[in-house]
């Protein structure tokens, strides 16, 4: 028909995850048919309470993952209990809005709430129950919350973007803390103890292990469609600074959580993707080879090769063997304690204590391993549930990233990809550490969970536009494809 317009794309939407205005094909001024500017928005997107709750969620992520509440305490010697003031909103706001239903349909949120009942049954069973108790009502409180303010909350693909907008600053942010506060300890290696000499990143080996989960999240910033460039050479500046905080902690487990991660983006990317990566890997050790201190560097070459102890790296030796003594010793509570462990938070004073009644030492330290941690701690069926819930997390993942790949659509992709990269690479060197009761995995778990929902959402919503406009058309006889000649036109 002369002058006609074709009918929108499937994929022709507004920003926000819902459709874009009506169309249809016109015949000069007048439409033949009229589509809906947008499909009925649900109640649950529009509900102000819960976007409120949203936005204090988003905030206690923030605060939690750039330690902000530990860095006004060292400068003001208050206890501002930031925490306390933006959890519960964010919670409250999450239970009246029906977010703990919408976690709940995702078993991963029935695992880890597994983990959680885990934990507080083997409280009575604890070598010290007061202390246990202490730590999993603290975990309750600040940790276990974590999962379901993200699952909950977070329910559109512009709220998972902002989602991931906040954990990409909150690295930027990181970066400037550690420029700004890092120094070397006395055996070279990077800490923020003049900061946060008791906090969570004090150690070494935890400040890399948080640069580990947050990277990814920077590199989302890139692979961003239509991203300017100037803008990814920035922010390509600053995950290779990252990095290099990452080596300059020396932590070893940090070293394979990187490695695994870029394992990962190898095998799971893109083609050309694959080529950056692939490119990036033997260019990056090069560099770093070159500018990091020689301390540094025979440290994590203890990793390769024990004789670099000679070297310089006693202390690193030393501590691989303190590692590995600690690990078997988790593994034996863990095989005399199956069901209910020695009890959360107990595992270094029940080993100094087996020690000592045996006429040794001990070590009175805590397992360098957080899934023999929980196991030797809470029993097996925690660790079952732990692991359950974290593979089922990407697994939803995987899921969104496999629709997004089928369809074309690089912007969910990319958020998928960088999220299992993120999660993958800081459970391998959490393999080393002992973070198995940090808010760090509840948290992944739980936007796992909102990722894949709101790109379900989004699909579906995609889905039921094209429909719509499809069977607007049919019902008025207009076809979405050109119209055949006829005879009189075709000559």
């Amino acid at each position: 028909m002369p002058g006609s317009r074709p009918l929108p794309a499937a994929g022709d939407l507004a920003k926000n995850g819902r459709p874009a205005m009506g169309g249809g094909r016109w015949d000069g001024a007048r439409p033949l048919y009229e589509v809906p500017a947008q499909l009925p928005i649900a109640p649950e997107i529009a509900n102000p309470t819960r976007r409120m709750a949203l936005y204090a969620a988003l905030a206690m992520v923030f605060a939690r993952l750039t330690i902000v509440p530990e860095l006004l305490a060292h400068f003001t010697g208050i206890n501002t209990f930031l925490l306390y003031i933006l959890g519960p909103p964010a919670l409250i706001g999450c239970l009246i809005t029906g977010g703990m239903g919408r976690a709940f349909k995702a078993t991963a949120a029935w695992c880890w709430t597994g983990f959680f009942l885990c934990m507080a049954m083997a409280v009575p069973f604890s070598s010290w129950p007061g202390a246990s108790f202490t730590l999993v009502s603290a975990y309750a409180r600040t940790d276990f919350i974590c999962l379901f303010v993200l699952a909950g909350l977070v329910i559109t693909w512009r709220e998972v973007k902002t989602t991931m907008n906040v954990f990409a600053v909150s690295g930027f942010a990181l970066l400037v803390i550690a420029r700004i506060f890092a120094a070397p300890d006395a055996t070279g290696r990077l800490t923020l103890n003049s900061v946060s000499d008791q906090g969570t990143l004090a150690n070494s080996n935890d400040l890399a292990a948080q640069m580990v989960l947050i990277l990814p999240f920077m590199l989302w910033i890139i692979l961003q469609p239509k991203r300017n460039n100037l803008v990814r050479l920035l922010v390509s500046g600053c995950i290779f600074y990252g990095l290099w905080i990452i080596l300059g902690t020396s932590s070893r487990g940090a070293l394979i959580g990187l490695g695994v991660m870029a394992a990962f983006l190898f095998f799971k990317a893109s083609g050309f993707q694959r080529f950056v990566v692939l490119a990036a890997v033997p260019i990056l050790t090069v560099v770093f080879l070159a500018v990091l201190p020689q301390a540094n560097i025979r440290r994590l070459g203890t990793l390769f090769a024990s004789d670099n102890a000679t070297q310089g790296a006693d202390e690193a030796e030393e501590s691989m063997t303190s590692r590995s003594y600690l690990l078997n010793q988790s593994i034996k509570f863990t095989l005399q304690n199956p069901i209910f462990g020695v009890g959360p938070s107990q595992f270094s004073n029940f080993e100094g204590k087996t020690s000592r009644a045996a006429g040794e030492h001990g070590t009175w330290h805590e397992t360098h391993n957080a899934y023999t941690q929980i196991s030797s701690e809470c029993g097996v069926p925690a660790l079952i549930f732990v692991l359950a819930g974290l593979f089922g997390s990407l697994r939803l993942v995987n899921k969104s990233y496999k629709r997004a790949r089928g369809q074309g659509n690089k912007e969910i992709a990319s958020v998928c990809l960088c999220y299992m990269a993120s999660l993958t690479g800081y459970m391998a060197t959490i393999t080393f550490l002992a973070c198995g009761y940090r808010y760090t995995l509840p948290l992944m778990v739980g936007l796992g969970i909102a990722i894949h929902f709101a790109e379900r959402r989004h699909s579906e919503e995609s889905a039921a536009t094209s429909a719509l406009i499809q069977g607007r058309a049919a019902d008025r006889g207009i076809l979405a494809g050109p119209r055949p000649l006829s005879p009189i036109g075709a000559r």
